[in-house]
């Protein structure tokens, strides 16, 4: 049980750090026209969704609740919540959004296929 418990068996820790080099592989391509890579993934979304403007954009809150259980393996994993919350649009709308953004995200491809993750909107 002791080795579970170290560093280099931990899922969160090569999760977090492909997730550094992912957006460090995007550093020199952003640094020229000084965007970060939050600002690139809101760039995407909007060329993406001709529908969606900055001021929708700006209104749209994102809660991510992250658990870490024990596996059937007796290994432990992670299990996520992205809840999205986006006024002035339909739940259509708004679904539509977290998806296409679960899609470009760097810890959702870094993540995808090892952890659950389930999406929910809301337009209040």
């Amino acid at each position: 049980m002791v080795d579970q418990l170290n560093l280099k068996n931990q899922v969160c820790f090569p999760v977090y750090t492909l997730a550094k080099e992912i957006i460090n592989h995007y550093r020199p391509l952003l640094d020229e026209p000084d965007l970060n890579y939050s600002q690139y993934l809101v760039l995407m979304v909007l060329w993406e969704n001709e529908e969606q403007t900055v001021g929708q954009i700006g209104e749209t809150s994102v809660k991510a609740t992250v658990s870490i259980g024990q596996l059937g393996d007796g290994g432990f994993g992670l299990a996520a919540e992205l809840h999205a919350n986006t006024r002035g649009v339909t739940l259509e709308e708004a679904q539509s959004f977290i998806e296409q953004a679960h899609k470009v995200c760097p810890y959702s491809n870094a993540t995808r296929g090892n952890m659950e993750v389930k999406l929910s909107v809301s337009n209040q």
